[in-house]
């Protein structure tokens, strides 16, 4: 493992991120959410830790589903890790769940999923938990820990 320091509200952090993952593998992000500070923040906190790591974001949950069923038709041996905001214009988290799973296998499985949100209703939360493709649900904001277990699985 390998330590990579990083400085938190003044605080030296230590937080260990896979060598194998990061020398081996160029790790792929495709960050979803309306709002571009949030996305920002994301983008930041990835490329502080994972310096090679492959971002690009959308504000616009249409645009991305269009983007990964463009560019992963054929199959990558990268690892992709979604995050998908639930409370969107246009196309809900929950929406883009739904026609996401509706795509090819082979686009699906490329892709692990982490619905990352403030929503505070259960229901939509759990609802869009429930599809086998969603990992998992992370309350914001997202946080170095977060992206170490999102990493680190």
């Amino acid at each position: 493992m390998m330590c990579i320091p990083l400085f938190v509200k003044g605080k030296m952090w230590k937080n260990f991120v896979s060598t194998k993952l990061i020398m081996e593998k160029i790790t792929n992000f495709i960050l979803i959410d309306d709002d571009p500070l949030q996305l920002f923040i994301e983008e930041k906190l990835i490329s502080k830790m994972i310096p090679d790591a492959h971002i690009i974001s959308f504000t616009n949950a249409r645009e991305g589903l269009e983007y990964i069923r463009k560019n992963y038709a054929a199959e990558t041996d990268r690892p992709t890790f979604l995050l998908l905001d639930l409370e969107m214009p246009v196309m809900s988290g929950t929406e883009f769940i739904e026609a996401f799973i509706k795509t090819d296998e082979r686009i699906r499985r490329q892709l692990e999923v982490f619905i990352l949100s403030s929503s505070i209703d259960l229901e939509k939360i759990h609802h869009a938990c429930s599809h086998a493709c969603v990992s998992r649900f992370i309350s914001k904001p997202f946080t170095v820990e977060e992206l170490d277990l999102i990493v680190s699985k």
